[in-house]
């Protein structure tokens, strides 16, 4: 969560404020409180034109803009700074909702606000498990998109997923081995 630092005095003496670098708007104080120059908010990034963030990003047969750059550590591109290029902040109480359900998908047009729990409910109203799986390829190498997996009901009642390729393969196999 973002923080408005207009009010923050370190010190008793006022700090000079400045607009975050990345172009965001927030407030924030020129230096830390160890002294050091500061230009972003903590988790924000320098700002780059439309036509570096293109660079990095490859268009999918399914409409998806795929972020082709560094992922974090859930798997999402900056999905966050596009969509706000193009429609504006997202309100803090909200967060941004994939339509496609694919992480590194970064097309605005694929993005809706929404709040947790309208994003939990949409993955359950879609049949998909809370959460993706953490690999972006299975133990054979094949990508874990969404159209190249398989969700399933475990025993206990939760929701699974498989690779479909790997899946294909093993049932041939298993065909051929005993004939069926």
């Amino acid at each position: 969560m973002v923080r408005d630092y207009q009010c923050l005095v370190w010190i008793r003496k006022r700090v000079k404020m400045i607009n975050c670098a990345c172009g965001c708007g927030i407030l924030i104080p020129d230096f830390d409180n160890r002294g050091r120059a500061r230009r972003f908010v903590h988790g924000h990034q320098s700002v780059k034109s439309m036509d570096e963030e293109m660079e990095n990003i490859l268009i999918l047969d399914n409409g998806c803009w795929e972020w082709q750059g560094k992922l974090n550590n859930s798997g999402y591109g900056p999905h966050k700074r596009i969509y706000e290029k193009y429609y504006g902040a997202v309100p803090i109480d909200r967060e941004l909702c994939h339509s496609c359900d694919y992480r590194p998908c970064v097309n605005p047009f694929h993005l809706f606000v929404g709040t947790t729990r309208e994003n939990v409910q949409d993955a359950i109203n879609k049949g998909r498990p809370i959460g993706r799986p953490k690999k972006q390829y299975c133990s054979r190498g094949h990508p874990m998109i969404p159209n190249n997996l398989r969700y399933f009901a475990r025993p206990d009642g939760s929701l699974g997923w498989q690779c479909l390729t790997c899946r294909r393969a093993n049932g041939i196999a298993y065909r051929q081995r005993y004939g069926r």
